[in-house]
């Protein structure tokens, strides 16, 4: 999915309850390949809200396995410290 798709399927949808969203973002990242930072997307347009937040509350979806959150999260902090440089 282009990041396009996700947008204009984030403000389709219309707010999603946690349950919904959780669900929802648990189909693009497991079955249609979205990426990490594109699923943060889908929230972030979604719920209407900081990229910080949507950052914050994709980390507490419950699809998420605790090393799925430490492997992410690890490549994030590689991704910050690359662009630091």
């Amino acid at each position: 999915m282009k990041l396009e798709e996700i947008k204009k399927k984030a403000i389709e949808l219309g707010k999603l309850d946690k349950k919904e969203l959780n669900k929802y973002v648990a189909t693009l990242f497991d079955q249609k390949n979205v990426s990490f930072l594109g699923c943060i997307e889908f929230v972030r347009i979604n719920q209407g809200m900081s990229l910080f937040n949507a950052k914050k509350l994709f980390f507490e979806l419950d699809f998420l396995t605790d090393d799925k959150k430490r492997q992410l999260t690890s490549s994030l902090e590689i991704m910050k410290s690359e662009y630091k440089e």
